[in-house]
């Protein structure tokens, strides 16, 4: 869930980069559609390793939620491991 504590004076926010869970989140508002419309985001926009999940028109809470983690396998020379998330952490 996202719940903005900006006030209505806002006219444009943006927090980019935000590690979550393992997850890479931007959230960006903006209320005229001028600064984020390029990224496809008029309003409250959440994105979630660069893929938009959930928009509003108004800066309001937004409920999101975060995909299922695949399992990774990963190589180290000779060994394979393989990496299987935590779910609860999801």
């Amino acid at each position: 869930m996202v719940e903005p504590l900006a006030d209505s004076s806002v006219a444009y926010f943006a927090l980019d980069n935000v590690a979550y869970h393992g997850r890479n989140l931007t959230i960006a508002f903006d209320r005229a559609g001028t600064r984020y419309l390029k990224h496809g985001c008029t309003g409250l926009c959440v994105w979630i390793d660069g893929q938009l999940a959930a928009t509003s028109p108004t800066l309001t809470r937004l409920n999101v939620t975060l995909p299922a983690r695949p399992d990774i396998s990963v190589s180290l020379g000779d060994q394979r491991r393989r990496v299987v998330y935590d779910r609860r952490d999801t």
